[in-house]
């Protein structure tokens, strides 16, 4: 009987905590001044209105996209178009994509697991981020 061992990508495999910070950080750097929000709380806001909107979704609430423009609309305390809050979540996620970065160890621990086990991957939705994480398009 083979064995098979699953991993979860976000911060299991791939650091996405990191890659959030760094993405928020260079969002907050390039945007505070035109949209003229509070810089210094936006990382803890983003985090609880992601929270609660994460869970308005997983409820059946609201949509992924309108989770995303949610958190938008709360963290800047604006009110902006649909394609306004669009292009700046996919400006963030530009950002959250060009910070993922591997575990160090998951290389060599998947290596050696790979000898004796079937890998594979869990996740909770087939999105595109999950796509691009894997490396299917």
């Amino acid at each position: 009987m083979e064995k098979v061992i699953f991993f979860d990508i976000d911060d299991t495999l791939i650091n996405h905590t990191k890659a959030k910070h760094n993405a928020l950080i260079a969002f907050a750097e390039r945007y505070y001044k035109i949209l003229k929000f509070d810089k210094t709380n936006f990382i803890k806001m983003w985090d609880i209105k992601s929270e609660k909107f994460i869970k308005e979704f997983f409820d059946n609430n609201i949509s992924y996209q309108e989770h995303r423009r949610q958190i938008l609309n709360s963290v800047l305390c604006k009110k902006l178009t649909n394609e306004k809050l669009d292009n700046l979540y996919n400006e963030f996620l530009h950002l959250y994509e060009i910070n993922w970065t591997l575990f160090d160890d998951v290389l060599p621990t998947l290596k050696k697991l790979n000898k004796n086990y079937i890998l594979g991957i869990d996740f909770k939705w087939f999105n595109n981020s999950t796509k691009e994480k894997i490396g299917i398009y």
